[in-house]
């Protein structure tokens, strides 16, 4: 079973397979990815879908048909080597044989598979032996290649190692918490990171820029779009809605809905639950460029990318007047190397501050997290102070014991030493106290120019460093005010 591999129905109103029949390969994440690159496809077009369109896989071709009254996509997957008409006569008989099924897009997914599904493999069967006795039989199908379970299990357990960094800072001396947090960060670098259906790898948590796209005002719909760093799900989808609200908001006066669409400001800026928006609009082609990135990330380096990615777009005369899918074969590969280098410019940028941060905490005497630093350096001095006052009150009862024993033994020690003795004691006691007082005392003056350290991340929580997710805060840390505060 080589030549026609799968067959899928996927419902626009629905908005998932409505039918799926996999042919001579097993599901695995790299099947995963190839569904969802075609449903990314797929949704791209949810404005205008095209009556045929193809898209070439590690698995083979697409080939799809579109059900203009049910909404609906008639998905063929076949070898490279099948003939190209062959694959639209096999396309067109499975359509047709659905077509004599009315409303077929209302059954449910399990009815409608249990009634089907037998049919069309067979149909499959059929038409795969045909084209064998007519063009020769086509090469067997090869998995195609991803990383081996035991290089998946290594690199999990080498997260899963990594993930244990942050919580082990806490109860680390602080010179050890620097060289882990510098071993952590270039762990992340190095690994590759397993990929899930859902593309949730490390790798792709802790993009910078996680989606660059464009809306049309003419046509109503986005295109160009590029994602990176999140999967598209349904909650993805409810943004995108809010998302479009908020756009075409732009064009209506609030004191006169009734008014004439007036002119989109040429910028704006947006806070979504996916992170932050900043948008720049063409007015001549009536479109807007939208750039989402991470929370808490300077403007600078957005309206840099920005601009550039509008810059790149602008190149191609009369663009809004193409076919999406014809801009997006011309520009979507340049637009992504330009995401890609930025992001990797910002990267390095706050890796070095991380580590030149936490080397300034070193200094401090900082190993927690600024919202704790101040209670847990006086928890701990309070902590100390207590145990040795305990110690010591012990080590009294047990000299006073010992002197009332030498007293009753050697009745002829003389009252002089023993006064003296005591003398020895209250002595050592105040030097103790004094030292205490100045370990509580001692630690950065409040007078000394510790503000300006430049782009200091904020932490919330413990284990930042593994999660890698908020490495790219630019909150300053105010080290003075955190000590006057008496937190």
């Amino acid at each position: 079973m080589s030549a026609f591999r799968a067959f899928m129905i996927y419902d626009y109103q629905r908005s998932f397979f409505l039918m799926f029949i996999r042919r001579g390969f097993q599901v695995s994440p790299k099947w995963n990815g190839c569904r969802k690159e075609l449903e990314n496809k797929l949704q791209e077009m949810v404005k205008e879908p095209k009556d045929n369109f193809e898209q070439p896989t590690d698995y083979g071709k697409f080939k799809c048909k579109y059900d203009k009254l049910n909404k609906c996509y008639f998905i063929l997957l076949s070898s490279n080597e099948v003939r190209e008409d062959y694959q639209n006569q096999v396309l067109s008989e499975i359509y047709e044989l659905f077509q004599s099924m009315p409303n077929y897009q209302k059954i449910k997914k399990e009815d409608l598979e249990k009634k089907e599904t037998e049919t069309i493999e067979k149909l499959l069967e059929m038409k795969e032996q045909d084209y064998a006795r007519k063009h020769g039989k086509v090469k067997a199908f090869e998995e195609p290649y991803e990383a081996k379970p035991d290089n998946m299990l290594q690199q999990q357990s080498q997260i899963q190692s990594q993930l244990k960094v942050g919580s082990q800072i806490n109860s680390s001396s602080n010179q050890r918490a620097i060289s882990q947090i510098q071993n952590g960060s270039v762990g992340y670098k190095q690994s590759s990171a397993f990929n899930s259906d859902k593309d949730l790898s490390a790798d792709t948590l802790i993009k910078i820029f996680r989606c660059f796209m464009m809306w049309d005002y003419n046509r109503q719909f986005f295109f160009m779009f590029i994602r990176k760093g999140f999967p598209i799900d349904k909650t993805w989808s409810q943004e995108r809605v809010k998302l479009e609200a908020e756009i075409k908001a732009k064009q209506l006066d609030p004191n006169d809905p009734k008014a004439k669409p007036k002119e989109p400001p040429e910028q704006f800026s947006y806070r979504g639950n996916f992170g932050q928006y900043r948008a720049k609009y063409d007015k001549k082609a009536k479109c807007y460029f939208i750039l989402l990135t991470r929370f808490k990330i300077k403007e600078d380096p957005q309206i840099k990318l920005l601009e550039a990615l509008y810059e790149e777009v602008q190149k191609v005369d009369k663009y809004i007047s193409l076919k999406y899918d014809a801009l997006e074969g011309k520009k979507k590969r340049e637009l992504e190397k330009i995401i890609d280098e930025h992001e990797k410019e910002l990267a390095n940028q706050v890796s070095q501050r991380f580590i030149d941060t936490k080397l300034m905490e070193s200094k401090l005497g900082f190993i927690h997290s600024p919202e704790r630093v101040s209670n847990n350096n006086l928890s701990s001095k309070k902590s100390s102070i207590f145990i040795s006052n305990q110690l010591q009150q012990q080590q009294q009862q047990q000299q006073s014991l010992i002197n009332s024993a030498q007293s009753l033994q050697q009745p002829q020690i003389s009252q002089q030493k023993q006064q003296k003795l005591q003398q020895q004691q209250q002595q050592k006691q105040q030097q103790e106290e004094n030292f205490q007082k100045k370990e509580i005392q001692d630690g950065p003056s409040i007078d000394e120019k510790i503000d300006d350290t430049e782009n200091i991340p904020y932490y919330q929580e413990e284990g930042e460093l593994a999660n890698r997710v908020y490495l790219y805060y630019t909150k300053p840390l105010q080290v003075s005010q955190y000590i006057k505060s008496g937190n």
